[in-house]
């Protein structure tokens, strides 16, 4: 498998750089509650100090349910 999948609707990239396993988990919350109260179009969010990073990126693309299922399914038989 050379070629990557096609994209889906919705695509994001979430990285955490974490000194301790709290820092990790309180990290990944945080994300998960700040990407629950927004918008697609707002997603994008980083933050770090001593303990640690984190970072969000949402791409999105303008995809029907069906158009990804044809785009899915052309790249498997090639695979």
């Amino acid at each position: 498998m050379s070629e990557k999948p096609p994209q889906h609707a919705f695509e994001i990239t979430i990285r955490i750089g974490a000194n301790t396993w709290e820092y990790a988990r309180r990290a990944a919350q945080e994300i998960a509650d700040y990407i629950a109260d927004r918008e697609p179009e707002h997603v994008n969010l980083s933050s770090g100090g001593w303990d640690g990073c984190y970072g969000a990126h949402l791409e999105r693309r303008d995809i029907s349910p069906e158009d990804y299922r044809k785009e899915l399914e052309a790249w498997r038989e090639k695979q």
